[in-house]
């Protein structure tokens, strides 16, 4: 089976390192970008399955650059991975056409489980065709819990 292919955006280049280490295993990382405007052009370039992205970065933040990768490529699945937990940005990220909003402060494992959810060919285009346990996380986000609120829940 093909493994599917993943590109990494984020400004600083430790996180993005440690997140090739992380996904290399299972995914194929075809590329890693450190601002808005060049995670346009990769994914041009690269047509990724799934793109991980951190909200704050130079020339164009992640909301935005979703927001234009949505309207040309509609099916590319978009992972954001940040530290703003404030419920506005996750908001604004599924707004945008994120498929996954997660936290840095969160364990490895919940970015490689949306991945692997998102590998499966499961949509989510909308919130609605979320699953239970992920609109349950949403919810929990936007009444203000911290993540390891949430991961006790």
């Amino acid at each position: 089976m093909k493994r599917a292919t993943v590109l990494i955006a984020d400004d600083h280049t430790i996180v993005c390192e440690g997140l090739y280490h992380i996904l290399a295993e299972e995914f194929e990382v075809v590329g890693q970008v450190r601002d808005g405007r060049a995670l346009l052009a990769a994914v041009q370039k690269h047509k990724p399955d799934v793109v991980v992205t951190d909200i704050s970065m130079p020339r164009l933040n992640g909301i935005e650059a979703a927001g234009q990768l949505k309207k040309t490529h509609p099916d590319l699945q978009i992972i954001f991975l940040t530290m703003h937990s404030e419920p506005a940005y996750a908001k604004a990220a599924f707004i945008a056409g994120a498929s996954g909003f997660v936290l840095k402060d969160g364990p490895a494992t919940e970015l490689v489980l949306e991945l692997l959810i998102h590998k499966t060919g499961r949509s989510h285009k909308h919130a609605s065709t979320l699953t239970t346990r992920q609109r349950e996380i949403l919810q929990l986000v936007a009444e203000g819990h911290h993540v390891k609120e949430i991961g006790e829940i």
